[in-house]
């Protein structure tokens, strides 16, 4: 698995908590794929910050008002980043077109197997098979 950021790996905690209205440690940590010493380590961290909340009664974490607001600006980041990298490599279409392949492959790097539907991120990925491709 490639390296990941912290802001991406805790991207996809708060994801896997949104998606579920709550989830459990192990559901995170599949969802993340983290280690169980990893997961304490940000869940912690999230506690720490108010990000996430503990609900002892049901055991399950939930996303508070900031962490979904973290949510929302890391997607809108990162659809950004998508949108700037397809304009950004037109310029560059005349003069090299080695760089443009480059470029267009990095963008298909999630991509649905079953149907080749391109996404922004790997949560989106995770949703769309969810949603159109689970039994």
């Amino acid at each position: 698995m490639r390296h990941r950021s912290d802001t991406e790996i805790i991207a996809l905690i708060l994801g896997a908590i949104n998606i579920n209205s709550g989830a459990t440690q192990t559901r995170i940590m599949y969802e993340a794929y983290l280690s169980y010493a990893q997961l304490k380590g940000y869940l912690s961290s999230l506690l720490e910050k108010d990000i996430i909340e503990y609900q002892k009664a049901d055991r399950i974490y939930m996303i508070t008002k900031k962490g979904t607001h973290f949510l929302q600006v890391y997607n809108q980041f990162n659809q950004l980043q998508i949108n700037n990298m397809f304009t950004a490599t037109t310029k560059y279409e005349s003069e090299e077109g080695s760089y443009l392949t480059h470029e267009k492959s990095r963008a298909n790097q999630w991509k649905c197997e079953k149907c080749q539907k391109s996404l922004a991120n790997l949560k989106e990925l995770k949703i769309h098979k969810l949603e159109y491709h689970s039994y």
